[in-house]
């Protein structure tokens, strides 16, 4: 499966990126249109990976900024290192130059 960042992917990163701007119903909004797509595609890995990071955004609401500061920073370089190996081809790219 070939992930497609304007369907799922991208939609993950926008998700953790309003949640990094204090916007969680947004975030979980993101999410939740992310999971229709990866459901979709089959994708079932990053289908339960979204179902748990909205029910861990629902839950920060207790805990100090600090610890989803850092929740979020893991998951946005999770996302990224997806994207890297999945969608972009480095190795054509500097070819190219």
């Amino acid at each position: 499966i070939k992930l497609k960042p304007e369907e799922g992917l991208g939609k993950v990163g926008l998700a953790f990126a309003y949640f990094g701007d204090e916007k969680p119903g947004l975030a979980i909004e993101e999410l939740k249109d992310a999971m229709t797509n990866f459901k979709a595609n089959k994708n079932i890995s990053w289908y339960r990976d979204c179902r748990l990071a909205i029910r861990q955004i629902k839950d920060f609401a207790r805990f100090p900024p600090k610890f989803a500061e850092l929740w979020l920073k893991n998951n946005l370089k999770r996302v990224q290192d997806t994207f890297e190996k999945s969608v972009l081809d480095f190795a054509s790219i500097l070819k190219s130059d």
